[in-house]
């Protein structure tokens, strides 16, 4: 029996795992920065970029006259079509302004900015809230990031399709910028006075807030709303611990009231909303909101999802156990309670804005951060658990030493292995290993050079464009990677996607040849 149990705990410690996560989400990284070459706009990238790209074409390169454009572009989109005015900035400011070929920069940022704002976010989380330090950050904020990576609900969407991505994944991204910093100014010597030497960094820190408020203030409204229930339950969680520092959010939450007043009251929310006239009212979109999140867990829940959740277990396990050593009264019943309701009205509330907007939930790119939202509560939920766990082991044994964090270190070999092979056999047996492993899906388009040889045929597109010809008459793809194309345009010059190229060109017409 001794014999088994050995076997059974041997494996690498908490550090080395650590690190392999790292090297994992480098890995997983690589094929999709990769991707990011043979990238090219959409529709939209071209109607909101249009008068930035006027500006350019007209006077050069003028600082002035960008900035100016996307303004511009902002205003008229809050009048005549909806008040996200921080997204629709962000979308008249497309790289591609300054050349088609710098349309690559948007899906790099993309991409960056997530794995950019999930490690300060975790970072700041542990650090500050939790009071941990150490090489577990890094094997925290690497396994969560490569969850949230390789398992996106819509890498097309999410990641290399700037107008799509940015106005959620990117925004999203925001918001956890803005909560990390919320989070210092909460938590940093959160129990003495500032003293001289902070006020610099406190000063500096709330001026970010109040940027960073305004802004987030300005997107979906999936993030405006989680932004605002998370700012809230930061606020009765501060006032229940009795933190004064809280009086330093005051300007961030006047900025992002503001903000959020300006995002909603838009002239143009009115104009788009008579697109959807049957939608639901607030009230039944709230309640409709969770039977819908219900169905979605399945979704989000999938076995490859789970076995990677499996092997980070071990390294939540370690943390709360350094937790719990500091703090026996950490992890309770009633806390766990009140966590895992709360964290699923959270998760639920991200169903309303799209049942209140347009009826139903089905845009992929809206989907992507309810999905990362999902991931970032389900792991917070076990970690809660465990720690709970412990809790319960160690008072109903009375032995302390019953559940020892050194021992727990060692990150059994035989699950790694298990985990593995489970996570194999299910990607052999997956229908659609390109569109649920995003990592794969890059790697299969460059691989067999779908993507290099779609990428050519954009450029021939590009090329007659950019000739005299008012009248275009274009070539259809003869291959489609659906990371980067998920609908060509019509054979119809009139069709809203081919109006916004030729405004974008400065057409007559475009249109596609029938086949």
């Amino acid at each position: 029996m001794k014999t088994i149990i050995k076997i059974l705990k041997f494996g690498p410690d908490h550090k080395i795992c650590s690190v392999c996560f790292a090297v994992l989400l480098v890995v997983a990284l690589i094929p999709l920065f990769l991707l990011t070459k043979y990238a090219i706009p959409f529709f939209d990238d071209y109607g909101y970029s249009a008068p930035v790209w006027i500006h350019y074409m007209l006077g050069g390169f003028n600082p002035k006259g960008v900035i100016s454009g996307a303004l511009l572009n902002c205003i008229s989109m809050w009048h005549h079509w909806q008040g996200t005015y921080s997204s629709i900035f962000l979308m008249g400011l497309n790289p591609m302004v300054f050349g088609e070929q710098y349309y690559v920069i948007g899906p790099v940022f993309l991409i960056a900015n997530l794995v950019l704002s999930l490690f300060i976010f975790i970072y700041v989380s542990i650090k500050y809230c939790l009071k941990e330090s150490g090489i577990i950050i890094l094997g925290i904020q690497s396994s969560v990031t490569l969850m949230a990576v390789l398992f996106v609900y819509s890498a097309q969407q999410a990641f290399f399709w700037f107008n799509g991505g940015v106005h959620y994944v990117g925004m999203f991204s925001f918001e956890l910028y803005l909560l990390s910093v919320l989070i210092l100014l909460a938590k940093i010597n959160e129990n003495q006075k500032i003293s001289k030497k902070r006020i610099p960094v406190t000063i500096l820190l709330v001026f970010i807030s109040i940027f960073l408020g305004f802004f987030v203030a300005g997107a979906n409204f999936v993030t405006t709303l989680q932004t605002m229930i998370l700012i809230l339950s930061g606020v009765v969680l501060a006032l229940f611990h009795k933190n004064k520092r809280i009086l330093l959010w005051i300007p961030s939450v006047l900025a992002f009231s503001v903000g959020f007043f300006l995002n909603l009251s838009a002239p143009g929310n009115a104009v788009r909303a008579a697109n959807y006239p049957d939608t639901p009212g607030a009230f039944e979109s709230i309640l409709k909101s969770f039977p819908l999140s219900f169905r979605f867990i399945g979704r989000f829940t999938d076995w490859r999802t789970l076995f990677l959740l499996i092997l980070i277990l071990p390294l939540l396990w370690y943390l709360t156990g350094r937790i719990y050593q500091r703090n026996p009264k950490a992890f309770s019943v009633p806390g766990f309670i009140i966590l895992a309701l709360w964290s699923y009205c959270v998760y639920a509330a991200s169903f309303t804005p799209g049942l209140y907007g347009m009826g139903e939930v089905v845009l992929s790119r809206m989907i992507n951060i309810i999905k990362l939202t999902f991931q970032l509560l389900l792991i917070l939920n076990c970690a809660y658990v465990l720690g709970l766990i412990r809790s319960i082991i160690i008072k109903t044994t009375g032995k302390k030493d019953s559940v020892n964090t050194n021992s727990s270190e060692n990150i059994s070999l035989v699950l790694i292995l298990l985990c593995l092979a489970g996570s194999v056999f299910f990607f052999i047996k997956s229908p659609d290993k390109t569109g649920q492993y995003s990592t794969y899906g890059a790697y299969n388009y460059l691989a067999d050079g779908e993507a290099k040889l779609f990428h050519v045929q954009y450029e021939n597109r590009v090329r007659r464009l950019k000739t005299p010809e008012t009248d275009v008459v274009l070539e259809p793809y003869s291959i489609r990677p659906w990371f980067l194309i998920w609908t060509d345009l019509s054979t119809d010059p009139n069709a809203p996607e081919n109006l916004e190229l030729a405004y974008y060109y400065g057409k007559s017409s475009v249109s596609l040849k029938s086949e």
